[in-house]
């Protein structure tokens, strides 16, 4: 039982922790996107993107699931898939 309480307790710290940086974050955007007024739009979407296939390729790393993500550049439908997903969302 002690356990028990012990482990709601550290959750509900981590879970405070995690409220608190979601505020933090909350506030400081406004702030974040004032000092971006002078970038173009395009350059922000573009390095968003970048960085996120950065941050994925490094998660799927530490994950040891690469070989997963390769395996879907050699199927034909999968390729097919993406494509017209690109042409769609360019429209």
């Amino acid at each position: 039982m002690n356990n028990f309480i012990k482990s709601q307790n550290t959750e509900a710290q981590i879970g405070i922790g995690y409220a608190l940086l979601a505020f933090s974050a909350w506030g400081f955007i406004p702030i974040y996107w004032k000092l971006l007024n002078t970038v173009p739009s395009m350059e922000i979407l573009t390095h968003r993107m970048v960085w996120s296939v950065f941050f994925l390729l490094g998660l799927l790393a530490v994950q040891k699931r690469l070989g997963e993500f390769r395996e879907l550049f050699h199927s034909p439908k999968y390729i097919l898939y993406v494509a017209w997903n690109c042409y769609t969302v360019r429209r």
